[in-house]
C-alpha cells in the first residue's frame, strides 16, 4: 500500500480517517490497466461516436447508408492496426554471442602466425636448394615453392599494412663534413622511394617493408660510377637475411634512379642505380648459363639532387668505388614508411 497525504488531510477536515484510508487503499491497490487496453477503449469510444453520427446520416439520407457502414469499419481497421503495432513491438534481431566473435578473431590470428612460419620455412628450403646448386629457375619443385612463397608474402603484406600499395618510404641522410660542398649544402639530405607494384614483386615488397619496420641502421659505403651502394648494419637482435631467390620482373628493369639488392644471393645490401643498369644487373648479367637478375624493388621519386650529390663522396677507391675511412660514410639516419596507396 502506498502512503498518501489523503489520510492526514481527512483528519484535519474532521472526516473519518479509517474510512478515508480504506477508500484510499482500495483505490491505490487497484491494478493499473495495460497501456494497450486503454488504447483499445479509446478506439471503441471513438467508434461508437462515429457509428452514431453515420446512423443519423443514413436515416436522413438513405443513399449514403452503405458508405455509413463501410467508412467507420475502415477507420476501425486502421486504428486497430496502429494500436497493435504499439502494443506488440517487433522483436529485436538476435545479437551474436561475444565468444563467437572472439573465437573468430583468434582463428584469424592463428592463420597469419602459421603463414609467417610458412614463409620462413619456404625461404630456408629455397636457400638450401641454392646451396646444393639446384637451378631455381628451371627446377619444378623450386618453382612451386617460389610461387607459394610469393602468394604467402602478398597476403602477409596486405594483412600487416592494410593495402596493396604502392608503398613509399623516406631515407634521411647525414653527409660527412669531409664533403667538398659541406659548407654550402650542409649535412642533411632526404630521398623518397616508391616500391615496385606488389603484384609484380610480392616477396621483395615483403622483405623491404620488414627491413624498414625493423631498420637496424646503415650507410652508403660505395661510390661507383654506376651505383651508390648501402651497407645494412646487423646486430644480434636485428638481422636481415639475403633474398631466398632472385625475384625479378622484366616489367620493372634497372633503369636510372631505381633501387636493387646487391649480390648473389641479393640483399640485404642495396644500391641506387645512377645509370641505366638493365644490361649490367638484368637477366643473365652476372654469369653465363643463367637468367638470374638482381632484384629491382623500387625507384626514387624525390631527392634526385641528393642522389647526384653522392658522386662527390670522398674516400672512394678504384676500380669498385668502395669508400675508405668511417668519417667519409654517408649515414642513413632513418628509413621509415610514409604512406601506401591502392
Amino acid at each position: 500500500m502506498r502512503v498518501t497525504r489523503r489520510h492526514a488531510t481527512d483528519v484535519e477536515q474532521g472526516q473519518n480517517p479509517a474510512v478515508s484510508a480504506a477508500v484510499t487503499a482500495d483505490l491505490d491497490d487497484r491494478p493499473e490497466r495495460p497501456q494497450g487496453n486503454r488504447l483499445l477503449l479509446a478506439v471503441a469510444l471513438l467508434m461508437l461516436s462515429l457509428l452514431a453520427l453515420y446512423a443519423e446520416r443514413a436515416f436522413t439520407h438513405p443513399e449514403v447508408a452503405q458508405g455509413a457502414i463501410e467508412e467507420p469499419l475502415r477507420v476501425l481497421e486502421q486504428l486497430e492496426h496502429v494500436g497493435s503495432r504499439q502494443v506488440l513491438p517487433e522483436a529485436a534481431p538476435p545479437v551474436p554471442a561475444a565468444h563467437e566473435a572472439h573465437d573468430h578473431g583468434r582463428q584469424g590470428e592463428s592463420h597469419f602466425i602459421g603463414l609467417e612460419m610458412r614463409i620462413e620455412e619456404l625461404s630456408r628450403e629455397l636457400r638450401d636448394l641454392k646451396k646444393r646448386k639446384v637451378s631455381l629457375e628451371t627446377d619444378d619443385m623450386a618453382q612451386m615453392k617460389i610461387r607459394e612463397l610469393q602468394t604467402a608474402a602478398r597476403e602477409m603484406v596486405l594483412h600487416n599494412f592494410g593495402s596493396t600499395g604502392p608503398f613509399r618510404a623516406e631515407l634521411n641522410l647525414v653527409f660527412p663534413d669531409t664533403m667538398p660542398d659541406f659548407d654550402t649544402e650542409g649535412a642533411a639530405g632526404r630521398i623518397v622511394i616508391e616500391l615496385a607494384p606488389l603484384e609484380l614483386l610480392p616477396y621483395s615488397n615483403y622483405a623491404v617493408l620488414d627491413m624498414i619496420s625493423n631498420w637496424p641502421g646503415g650507410f652508403f659505403h660505395r661510390n661507383a660510377p654506376h651505383v651508390k651502394q648501402v651497407q645494412v648494419s646487423q646486430s644480434r637482435s636485428v638481422k636481415h637475411l639475403p633474398m631466398p631467390f632472385q625475384e625479378y620482373s622484366k616489367e620493372y628493369p634497372h633503369v636510372k634512379y631505381t633501387l636493387g639488392f646487391a649480390g648473389r644471393p641479393g640483399g640485404p645490401a642495396f644500391y641506387v642505380s645512377t645509370v641505366d643498369n638493365t644490361r649490367n644487373h638484368g637477366p643473365g648479367s652476372q654469369s653465363k648459363g643463367t637468367t638470374e637478375a638482381d632484384t629491382c624493388f623500387g625507384r626514387v621519386v624525390e631527392g634526385f639532387d641528393v642522389v647526384d650529390r653522392m658522386s662527390k663522396q670522398p674516400g672512394k677507391s678504384k676500380p669498385n668505388g668502395f669508400v675508405s675511412g668511417r668519417g667519409n660514410l654517408i649515414e642513413i639516419q632513418s628509413f621509415r614508411l610514409l604512406a601506401a596507396g591502392g
